[in-house]
């Protein structure tokens, strides 16, 4: 049909467009490296580094010392604000999606749900894009929130809470449809779910997936400045 066409070029001219974007960043030691953009066989490609390592998830299991867990968010950051200076969001962010090479490199994987927010024509259809658990509520369809640096500062502030408690903030509430939890929960304390966490850090934590985007760090960068002063 014409409407899926017109869907699918739509799409096709956004991913080489982002792809494009993010080759701008292949030297940067916290994002994957897109080494080439091309078109082909109607369609779009995108060829990015293998990296070689263990996702923050498989690691969680190891029971990461704070300092590291810590550590491991401070250079995802910094990819972050890479990926934000372009003026794109990642929007995916979660420990599947991270990975530590054997030199204790992080590198932020998998940009598939990326999205520009300087220019709401580009990214309209991706409004409904989120992963239960990381997404904050402005991910959610139908939202009515502007998405900005503070949601991917969410779903940063939920995987560091679930490096530090095996949890994330809304991980047990019973509710089962995220948009309901997402509009009617606060999250959990981090403190309750991990005491022995320094307080300063836990206070950091929960600002980050605090439920209002205005309450949360306004960019990578407030958030990093926040990790240090706590520590």
């Amino acid at each position: 049909t014409n409407n899926a066409r017109e869907g699918f070029e739509y799409g096709r001219k956004k991913f080489f467009k982002e792809a494009q974007m993010l080759a701008q960043l292949r030297a940067h030691p916290n994002v994957v490296s897109v080494t080439r953009v091309f078109k082909a066989n109607g369609t779009a490609y995108m060829v990015m580094d293998y990296i070689e390592g263990r996702s923050l998830e498989a690691l969680r299991g190891a029971r990461l010392p704070t300092d590291q867990a810590v550590l491991y968010i401070m250079q995802l950051l910094d990819g972050l604000r890479a990926v934000h200076a372009l003026g794109m969001l990642h929007r995916d962010v979660k420990p599947s999606n991270i990975y530590v090479t054997a030199s204790g490199s992080v590198r932020l994987l998998d940009f598939g749900a990326a999205k520009y927010f300087f220019d709401n024509s580009l990214s309209g259809a991706m409004s409904g894009s989120y992963t239960d658990g990381y997404a904050p509520v402005e991910q959610l369809p139908d939202s009515g929130l502007d998405e900005g640096p503070w949601t991917d500062v969410y779903a940063t502030g939920a995987t560091l809470y679930y490096l530090l408690s095996g949890d994330v903030p809304r991980g047990s509430t019973g509710v089962d449809n995220p948009m309901l939890r997402a509009l009617t929960t606060e999250p959990t304390p981090l403190v309750r779910r991990a005491p022995r966490i320094p307080t300063p850090l836990c206070e950091v934590v929960d600002r980050a997936v605090a439920t209002d985007p205005t309450e949360r760090f306004p960019s990578a960068r407030a958030l990093q400045r926040a990790l240090e002063a706590a520590l």
